[in-house]
């Protein structure tokens, strides 16, 4: 297996976004769009600082049955989400991947 990391790119909606990536090379989950670069680093700093932490994880229920998460700043914005998955245990192991994050590479794509 490979290392966790995160790609940074522009989107179609002219706004920069991250991909963090499992140590499988899967993607687990997207950030939201920021409108400067610098705001999407920060998106990534912010990953790395607050997945540390389970309060700051939120599962939710998706459209067909699906499960997804959200992992939120101290300020309860939303900085990552992940999903959709086809079941808790594998929306828990996405979440497990975030959750070493600070040992993540960034990688440039824009």
């Amino acid at each position: 297996m490979g290392a966790v990391k995160f790609e940074v790119f522009m989107g179609p909606d002219s706004k920069y976004h991250f991909k963090f990536f499992g140590r499988d090379g899967k993607e687990v989950a997207t950030s939201p769009g920021f409108q400067h670069k610098d705001g999407c680093m920060e998106g990534v700093r912010a990953v790395k600082e607050n997945s540390r932490a389970n309060e700051n994880f939120q599962k939710k229920k998706l459209e067909g049955d699906k499960q997804g998460f959200v992992l939120r700043m101290p300020n309860r914005t939303i900085v990552l989400e992940g999903g959709p998955y086809d079941t808790m245990e594998a929306c828990d192991q996405a979440m497990a991947e975030v959750r070493v994050s600070d040992q993540a590479a960034v990688v440039e794509r824009i």
